[in-house]
C-alpha cells in the first residue's frame, strides 16, 4: 500500500466544465480591474498640452493608459496626433501604438 501515488487536485478537474474553468478565471480577473479615474477640464487640457510639447520636442513620454478595467504604462516619443479619429501614436521601441483620447488617464514628460 505504500506504493499508491496520489494524483492531487487533477483527479477533481475531471468533475468540473470547461464553462466552469472560464467563468471562475474570469471572475478571479473581475476581482481586479479598476474603475477608470475622473478628469476634470484643467487634467485634460494639461495632457493635451504635454502631448503637444512632446511631439514638438520629439521628447519620450510615460503615457498611462486605462483599458478594460486595468491601467498600463507605455514610455516612447509621439509620432502623429490625430484630431479627427482622436487618437495619439506613440513610437514604443519598434512598434507604433495607437492610444485613443478617451483611454489616456496621465501623461508625464521622461527626464533622463
Amino acid at each position: 500500500m505504500d506504493n499508491i501515488r496520489d494524483r492531487g487536485m487533477k483527479k477533481w478537474h475531471g468533475f468540473m466544465m470547461p464553462e466552469h474553468i472560464a467563468a471562475i478565471s474570469e471572475l478571479d480577473l473581475d476581482g481586479h480591474r479598476q474603475a477608470k479615474p475622473v478628469l476634470d477640464e484643467y487634467q485634460i487640457e494639461e495632457m493635451e498640452s504635454r502631448i503637444h510639447f512632446a511631439q514638438e520636442s520629439k521628447i519620450p513620454v510615460r503615457m498611462t493608459v486605462h483599458i478594460g478595467g486595468f491601467a498600463d504604462i507605455l514610455v516612447g516619443t509621439i509620432v502623429k496626433t490625430d484630431p479627427i479619429t482622436k487618437e495619439v501614436r506613440l513610437k514604443v521601441g519598434e512598434l507604433v501604438e495607437k492610444i485613443r483620447w478617451s483611454d489616456l488617464v496621465g501623461v508625464e514628460i521622461v527626464d533622463d
